[in-house]
């Protein structure tokens, strides 16, 4: 049998734990990245953070693999698969389905992205779509900031202030003295 980075079933036995893969009747050992994906889809998404570690531990646990190939390998699984549902046609029959795979994938991808921590680099994508949008939230928080600057320009004074010498102490003196004057209300005159 080949070598394989995940747990997988034995053919005519039933699965030892939910998170094996494979099919229990054909032999199909070189398609074992189509089997993890299609697991992770019947799994869903909210136990993606046992699926993962699951076969991790596993690929690990063999010796021939650690940890960083194991994540590699599967990071490009999942961006292979994206690719592949992209390109599909968008009026074949297998449309709706794709979305809904294309979604699940997705947020395994964002999980794997939470969980780098072998150097590896994100994809073009995902590393554009990341700036674009903290670019959008920096312009939002810049306009902002625009809108309270033109707020204050009204307080602002059309003449410079003007030190004579020998008034530089009482100056300094009255800087010292704005954080604490407060504009009167009109209720206490």
């Amino acid at each position: 049998m080949r070598d394989t980075y995940f747990k997988i079933r034995r053919p005519f036995s039933r699965r030892k734990h939910r998170y094996d893969i494979g099919n229990p009747i054909r032999f199909w050992n070189y398609y074992d990245d189509n089997h993890f994906l299609t697991r992770l889809y019947v799994i869903g998404n909210e136990e993606q953070e046992q699926y993962y570690p699951y076969h991790k531990e596993h690929a690990v646990s063999t010796g021939k693999y650690t940890e960083a190939e194991f994540y590699e390998h599967v990071r490009e699984i999942v961006a292979d698969h994206i690719e592949y549902i992209r390109k599909e046609s968008p009026f074949s029959r297998k449309h709706a389905q794709n979305r809904i795979n294309l979604k699940c994938l997705r947020i395994f991808r964002d999980y794997l992205i939470s969980i780098n921590t072998y150097g590896y680099r994100d994809p073009v994508d995902i590393t554009i779509t990341r700036y674009d949008t903290e670019i959008a939230s920096l312009k939002k928080e810049l306009a902002k900031k625009k809108k309270e600057l033109e707020e204050l320009r009204i307080y602002e004074s059309e003449y410079k202030v003007k030190i004579t010498s020998g008034y530089l102490s009482a100056f300094i003196d009255l800087i010292y003295q704005f954080p604490e004057i407060r504009i009167p209300n009109k209720d206490s005159t």
